[in-house]
């Protein structure tokens, strides 16, 4: 079988007929969930401090009560482009409380080092005092625009981003890592479980333009793998943003943990833990169950 079929027995999806990379009755599900976004604008630097800065046809756009550390933790996402007017760099995430879309920001003349700068401002003023550690970031690093990317967050020393091992043929204790995630499917794997999240309501979309890039992304007819319609809207970079985030919340929320403690015991040890600016993946092992906090 080739990897849509396997895929589609693993999360128990059938295809239906046509090139649709989605199925028709999934819609139902994200036009529900969707809503008007409660804020729009940008973020602006005064003083040391990250202040949002409402504007009428902002970029960014909000779903409910976030910023200075507000709710949360969360998760967050970037698909990135070169800036020259066609795809778009977006930033997506997800609130890990409730599974909620909380934020999309999505840009397409915003060169690779300019938009690393400006995800850095928007987290670092939806993290508040309570730090890196509280949302965890990745973002697709294919090419010279993710490698640029992931360079820039280092420069600017964003201390939890998504790490991973490469591969190796031969065991080794010293294996190097890269950061961020290598879509070398084309996104197939991400976008079939953000499909059945979404089904199973575990990821709950609030953006219309995600709405609109699930009803228009088809697959090959031959290799299976996604492909967004030319003369489309964009490229199917806000869903990817998404698909990213969520791939990497389930993989926290169905981690282990190596101990339990109480919900407000908890609480008090990632509060210190963040005060000391260390990484949400080091307090991790004290969540208890899906929601510790």
């Amino acid at each position: 079988s080739n990897i849509q079929s396997a895929l589609e027995e693993l999360y128990g999806l059938q295809a239906e007929s046509g090139r649709k990379l989605f199925r028709q009755d999934t819609m139902q599900f994200v036009e529900a969930t969707v809503r008007p976004f409660t804020m729009e604008g940008g973020i602006d630097v005064r003083n040391g401090e990250h202040v949002f800065v409402p504007e009428i046809g902002g970029e960014m756009l909000v779903w409910g009560k976030i910023g200075a550390g507000a709710s949360g933790p969360f998760s967050a996402a970037c698909d990135v482009s070169f800036g020259a007017g066609a795809s778009y760099s977006t930033l997506e995430i997800i609130d890990l409380s409730n599974g909620e879309q909380v934020l999309d920001f999505a840009d397409n003349r915003m060169e690779v080092v300019s938009f690393a700068q400006y995800v850095v401002d928007i987290l670092r003023w939806l993290n508040g005092t309570k730090y890196d550690g509280h949302t965890y970031l990745t973002f697709e690093n294919n090419g010279d625009q993710g490698r640029t990317f992931a360079q820039e967050l280092q420069r600017l020393g964003y201390g939890n981003i998504m790490r991973r091992k490469y591969a190796s043929r031969v065991p080794r204790e010293d294996t190097p890592t890269y950061m961020g995630m290598r879509n070398k499917d084309g996104g197939l794997a991400i976008l079939s479980e953000l499909e059945r999240a979404v089904r199973a309501g575990e990821c709950v979309v609030r953006s219309n333009d995600i709405l609109t890039e699930f009803k228009v992304f088809d697959r090959d007819a031959e290799t299976g793998k996604p492909v967004f319609p030319k003369g489309e809207k964009g490229h199917g970079d806000r869903i990817m943003g998404l698909a990213m985030a969520w791939f990497q919340a389930r993989e926290r929320l169905t981690a282990k943990p190596e101990i339990e403690v109480s919900r407000e015991a908890a609480k008090h040890e990632i509060e210190r833990f963040s005060h000391e600016k260390r990484t949400w993946t080091e307090c991790w092992s004290l969540r208890k169950g899906r929601y510790a906090i």
